[in-house]
């Protein structure tokens, strides 16, 4: 809007921290930026921890499949291509020369400091050879999977049950792979099932040289990303905790302007229609006494009168209706609800002119501002300006809406404006606030007795 000219002052909202009529439950403080963005790095980084713990556990369960997977292939080729060429009927039946050689391929080439035994299966679960010779001739019940692989063909491998009685002698080497194959005795080709143990690399399924290497790379970024958080978490912070104050100034400003119509309607009813509807039953009452003695003209003047007061009374309630209840912007449009506002002024010394522009351009909300501004001015100027003339101009004006009331009434300053504001009448700094937050301004020309001019500008849709 233009700039204001001498003699006008701009209506601004109240400055955030002021006074409030509102209940003191209402203002219970924004949130601590501080104490959120902390809230948020340590649950953060408890997601952090969490995360590595698991990427641990993942990473060690990959270790183990990896570890079985290559202990399957390897012991297929040390019981296919070392062990099954030199296996002979003769070398399981006893002691002799048959069995020496199987033994002695068996230590020069396949136990090593990784593979810590090796054992060889009848198919009724007689153990026909072992590098532990006290096993040879013992007899257990073979598990479904290994008698599942003597059928099958196959090689399977997984981690040993150390507690079965026949890996007695496998205890103290630590965790062990279990593989078994079966393998041709010749020449008959009868299948018997080859099983060797070999010791589980802790070190290397969990990953301890990949976290020697990495650790510092990796704990690194983690740190970074982690601290790379804290601008975002406490841009964030800030955006909530300014959402919750305006959300608490909209709760306080609908506080505030329900205050005030309450104690305005509250007034409007004690000081003018309850004292003239009081007033008119006193009248009647008094003429209805009288009534059989009186001369007629004195009764006749005093109906009169009363009917007069009532619709004084009428007027008034209407006013308050128009308060309490606008009309619907959207069924009667701006131009039908300031007509509709005009004719509940109280008084019939106050002429009240309506203009309203056709095609405004601008949206229901900015049409709900006018009609504010124009209710808010016209009520002052019934209660303080004395005037007998008021208009209501609404026009487009750069891109919005403008609203002009004037009257010529008494006028004020600036400190009478303050001290009414002081007395609690703050309906035009709650209009201003509104017309701020809707990006317009209000603004006032006001001179002791040159009467008063309200602009009130709205943006368009």
């Amino acid at each position: 809007m233009a700039q204001p000219v001498p003699g006008t002052f701009t209506v601004r909202p109240p400055l955030p921290g002021s006074a409030s009529t509102a209940p003191a439950q209402l203002r219970t403080g924004p949130p601590s930026v501080r104490r959120a963005v902390l809230r948020f790095m340590v649950s953060s980084l408890i997601a952090i921890v969490v995360l590595a713990v698991a990427t641990v556990y993942v990473q060690r369960r990959l270790g183990e499949e990896a570890a079985v997977r290559s202990a399957r292939e390897s012991g297929a080729l040390i019981g296919r291509g070392i062990v099954q060429p030199v296996l002979t009927e003769a070398s399981l039946a006893g002691p002799g020369p048959a069995r020496t050689l199987l033994d002695s391929v068996v230590r020069a080439r396949v136990l090593d400091h990784d593979i810590v035994r090796v054992k060889i299966w009848a198919a009724d679960g007689t153990i026909l050879y072992s590098d532990e010779s006290q096993l040879i001739g013992s007899k257990y019940t073979l598990d479904q999977d290994d008698a599942a692989v003597l059928a099958s063909g196959e090689t399977d491998a997984g981690i040993s049950d150390l507690s079965k009685p026949e890996n007695r002698y496998e205890l103290g080497n630590g965790r062990l792979l279990e593989v078994y194959l079966p393998i041709m005795v010749t020449p008959t080709g009868r299948p018997v099932l080859f099983e060797l143990y070999q010791r589980f690399d802790e070190a290397s399924v969990s990953g301890t040289s990949l976290w020697r290497e990495s650790a510092f790379a990796l704990l690194a970024a983690i740190a970074l990303v982690w601290l790379l958080q804290i601008p975002f978490a406490w841009k964030l912070a800030r955006r909530v905790r300014s959402g919750h104050e305006e959300r608490e100034r909209l709760l306080q400003r609908a506080v505030d302007s329900s205050n005030v119509e309450r104690r305005r309607i509250a007034s409007d009813l004690h000081d003018g229609v309850i004292p003239q509807l009081a007033g008119t039953a006193y009248a009647l009452g008094a003429a209805s006494q009288r009534a059989a003695t009186a001369p007629v003209q004195e009764t006749e003047a005093a109906l009169t009168e009363s009917a007069g007061a009532v619709r004084g009374a009428i007027q008034q309630l209407r006013s308050l209706i128009v308060d309490i209840h606008p009309p619907n912007l959207e069924t009667v449009g701006l131009d039908g609800a300031l007509e509709e506002l005009a004719a509940g002024v109280p008084g019939s010394a106050l002429e009240v002119n309506v203009d309203v522009a056709p095609d405004l351009g601008v949206g229901l909300d900015a049409e709900r501002l006018l009609f504010r501004g124009a209710q808010e001015a016209l009520r002052n100027v019934v209660a303080h300006a004395h005037a007998t003339r008021a208009n209501l101009v609404v026009a487009a004006h750069e891109g919005g809406a403008l609203l002009v009331a004037s009257d010529d009434g008494v006028g004020f300053t600036p400190d009478d404006m303050a001290q009414r504001r002081d007395e609690g009448h703050v309906g035009l700094g709650l209009l201003a606030e509104l017309a701020a937050d809707a990006g317009g301004s209000l603004e006032i020309d006001s001179r002791p007795g040159s009467g008063t001019t309200v602009r009130l500008w709205v943006p368009g849709s």
